[in-house]
C-alpha cells in the first residue's frame, strides 16, 4: 500500500475534494436565495477549472503512500449533478478523470450536502426537494453500476446523456453522502432536532457527517450515530498559524469508527501554501492510527482537499 502503510482485507480509495466555487462557475441568483433559481450554474462560455495540474505534486508529497492506482475517489457538491446547462462538460469524463489519474474512470464519489441540508430554518419545500434528489441519485447510481457490471466487455456503451450519467457509465457508485456542519451549526436543540430529521429522511443512504463545533463531540452523539451506522468525519487541519479553513476552534482529535465506512478528510492540503515535508508529516502521522482504525470498518476514504490553492 505504501511506506509504513498496512491496511490489507479493506476497501481503501484516495480521493479529491472538488470544490465548487471556482472560474467558471458562479451563482444564478443574488443574493441568494432559498429554491432552484439559486443554485450555481456552470457558464458553459468558460473553460472548465484545471483541476488536473495540481494532481501532481500532490502525487509527488504523498509518494510511496499512494496506492499504484492513484486517486479514484471524488467528493463533490451536490448542486454538480444537477447544475443545468454545461455541467456536462464541467464532470466530463475528459475534465473530472485527468483530475484523477490520466483520464482513468472514477471509482467511486461522495456527494457533499450543502446549505440546504446544514440550515435548520431551511423552507420545507427545497429541504423536500434536495432529500428527494439524494434518494434519486442514489438509487441511479446503483441502477447505472449494476448495469455497467452486467454488461458484456464486447457489448458497445450507450452514450451517456447527462454529466451524472457519464459519472455512473463506468460503474463508478457513491459511496456516501457528507452531511457537512459548519462551526456555527451549535449544539442547540433546535440543530439536534434537524439533524433526527436528516437521518430520518436519508435513512438507507450511505452517510458521513463532518462536524465543526466542538461542542457535537459526547459519548451521547458519538453512541447515537454507532446506532445508526453513520459515519463521523475525521478531519485533519493545517497546524496552528497556517489554519484557514475553520476560525475559533477546531474539531478534537477523534480516532474512532462509528460506522463500517471511515471517511478522513485532509483540509487546507495544499502544496502551494505549504512545504512538502510539512504536507508529508501531517498524513505520516495518521498512519499508525489509521492501521488501528483499519480492524474497526470495510471501508476507507482518504480524501484531499485544497489540492491546489
Amino acid at each position: 500500500m505504501g511506506r509504513g502503510l498496512s491496511l490489507e482485507g479493506i476497501d481503501v480509495s484516495f480521493g479529491l475534494s472538488l470544490p465548487w466555487e471556482d472560474a467558471g462557475i458562479k451563482a444564478s441568483a443574488a443574493p441568494p436565495a432559498w429554491g432552484p433559481a439559486a443554485k450555481p450554474v456552470w457558464d458553459g462560455a468558460a473553460a472548465p477549472p484545471n483541476w488536473g495540474a495540481p494532481i501532481a505534486p500532490l502525487r509527488r508529497i504523498l509518494g510511496d503512500f499512494l496506492p499504484a492506482e492513484g486517486f479514484r475517489s471524488v467528493e463533490l457538491p451536490l448542486e454538480a449533478l444537477a447544475a443545468g446547462p454545461g455541467s456536462g462538460a464541467l464532470l466530463s469524463s475528459g475534465g473530472l478523470g485527468a483530475a484523477v489519474r490520466d483520464g482513468a474512470p472514477v471509482r467511486d464519489f461522495c456527494l457533499r450536502l450543502g446549505r440546504r441540508f446544514a440550515d435548520p430554518d431551511c423552507p420545507a419545500a427545497a429541504y423536500r426537494t434536495a432529500v428527494a434528489e439524494c434518494r434519486a441519485l442514489y438509487a441511479a447510481a446503483a441502477a447505472a453500476a449494476a448495469s455497467a457490471a452486467a454488461s458484456a466487455p464486447e457489448s458497445p456503451a450507450a452514450e451517456p446523456s447527462t454529466a451524472f450519467e457519464s459519472l455512473c457509465s463506468v460503474g463508478s457508485v457513491i459511496s456516501a453522502f457528507l452531511l457537512d456542519f459548519p462551526l456555527g451549526f451549535a449544539y442547540g436543540a433546535k440543530e439536534r432536532r434537524h439533524l433526527d430529521r436528516l437521518v430520518k429522511d436519508l435513512e438507507g443512504l450511505p452517510l458521513a457527517i463532518a462536524l465543526f463545533n466542538p461542542a457535537w463531540y459526547s459519548q451521547r452523539v458519538i453512541e447515537a450515530l454507532r446506532e445508526k451506522n453513520i459515519g463521523l468525519c475525521l478531519m485533519d487541519f493545517p497546524s496552528p498559524g497556517g489554519r484557514n479553513d475553520v476560525a475559533g476552534g477546531v474539531p478534537p482529535r477523534f480516532d474512532m469508527a462509528t460506522s463500517s465506512l471511515i471517511y478522513l478528510k485532509f483540509h487546507g492540503f495544499s502544496p502551494a501554501a505549504a512545504a512538502p515535508d510539512e504536507l508529508k508529516a501531517r498524513f505520516a502521522s495518521w498512519i499508525p492510527r489509521l492501521e488501528v482504525l483499519a480492524l474497526q470498518v470495510q471501508k476507507l476514504r482518504i480524501v484531499f482537499q485544497g489540492g491546489g490553492g
